[in-house]
């Protein structure tokens, strides 16, 4: 057996013309039945080529092959693979890649296109585009497009798009768009659009638009927009806006849709709020990130309601808070801020008296 870059073993026979038939050797050129050890300098090949390995030095990978390629056990040597290649151990080109490509181990090209399937990786050096499928790994360096299922990972450099569902991890460098699952973690460098759904945690840089659902942590380092879920915790460092789910706390700056949570945190809310552990509505709780002063819109129910400023609409709970009250508070004790000294405090029952 000749290893890559050794001498090929098969000198140059063809039956019955040089550059088509039934041919053995490293022909640069031919049509129909080829067979050959190494292919090496490769003008343009169609038909079916079976091969056994790479040529060892990368720029003796040329040319284009068209056709049904079989490596016993790689199928490579050609820059440009179209058609189906299948390969015992591995497939793939150094350029681009259409069709479909099956490599027991792994199959990948710069650019792939088509049916991509890797027993243990599927790459792409810069797009990986169609059905790719992984016992591992599937990732591009840069775009990631289509349907992807792996056992493990499921990554792009920078955008990624489509179906994508990676065992562990499930994840882009900028943004990702479409049916994101990771078993464990799912995020993006920037904007995540879909439905995003982690395991453990799903997070991006800037933004989460659509479902967002975690078992533990969902947050977005600036907006969440959708329909927001976190097993633990939901957050935002600037908005969270829609539906926003949590079992034990939800926090951003300003919240607004409905929001349930057993607490609560915000500068500004908006919306209904139903937390069983307690609201809070402060600036000092978040680290001052805006000077505005806090407020409350809407219905807020939970044993402890606490404004540190402007509440309107209805508290209802055991102790209700505001610094400023337009609107209705019941519980067992209500502080309303806005009112005269001796209407402050009240039982039962506050609202703004003049």
């Amino acid at each position: 057996m000749a290893l890559a870059g050794s001498t090929p073993l098969l000198a140059q026979r063809s039956f019955p013309a040089r550059q088509w038939g039934i041919g053995v050797g490293n022909h640069p050129t031919y049509t129909g039945l080829r067979f050959n050890s190494v292919d090496r300098n490769v003008k343009l090949i169609k038909g079916i080529n079976i091969t056994m390995w790479p040529p060892s030095s990368f720029d003796e990978h040329t040319g284009s092959f068209y056709g049904l390629g079989i490596g016993l056990p790689v199928a490579m040597g050609p820059e440009k693979r179209y058609g189906i290649s299948l390969g015992l151990l591995a497939t793939g080109a150094v350029e681009d890649m259409a069709g479909i490509q099956i490599g027991g181990l792994a199959t990948g090209a710069n650019v792939a296109y088509g049916v991509n399937v890797g027993g243990l990786a599927v790459a792409g050096g810069e797009t990986l585009a169609g059905l790719n499928i992984s016992g591992l790994a599937a990732g591009a360096g840069s775009k990631l497009y289509g349907v992807s299922l792996s056992g493990l990972v499921v990554v792009a450099g920078e955008d990624m798009a489509g179906i994508n569902i990676g065992g562990f991890v499930a994840a882009a460098g900028h943004n990702v768009s479409g049916i994101s699952i990771g078993g464990l973690f799912m995020g993006a460098g920037r904007q995540a659009n879909g439905l995003n759904v982690g395991g453990l945690a799903v997070a991006a840089g800037t933004s989460l638009k659509g479902i967002n659902a975690a078992g533990l942590v969902a947050g977005a380092a600036e907006d969440a927009y959708g329909l927001n879920i976190g097993g633990l915790a939901l957050g935002a460092g600037r908005q969270l806006a829609g539906v926003n789910i949590a079992g034990l706390g939800v926090a951003a700056p300003q919240i607004n849709g409905l929001t349930v949570g057993g607490a609560v945190g915000a500068i500004h809310i908006s919306g209904v709020v139903v937390a069983p552990l307690f609201v809070w509505v402060t600036s000092h709780e978040l680290a001052a990130v805006t000077h505005d002063n806090p407020s409350f819109k809407g219905l807020a129910i939970s044993p402890v309601t606490f404004i540190d400023g402007q509440m309107t609409g209805v508290a209802i709970g055991l102790f209700n808070y505001a610094r400023k009250l337009r609107g209705v508070q019941i519980g067992l004790l209500n502080y309303n801020g806005s009112n005269r000294p001796g209407l402050r405090w009240l039982p039962l029952f506050n609202a703004h008296f003049r």
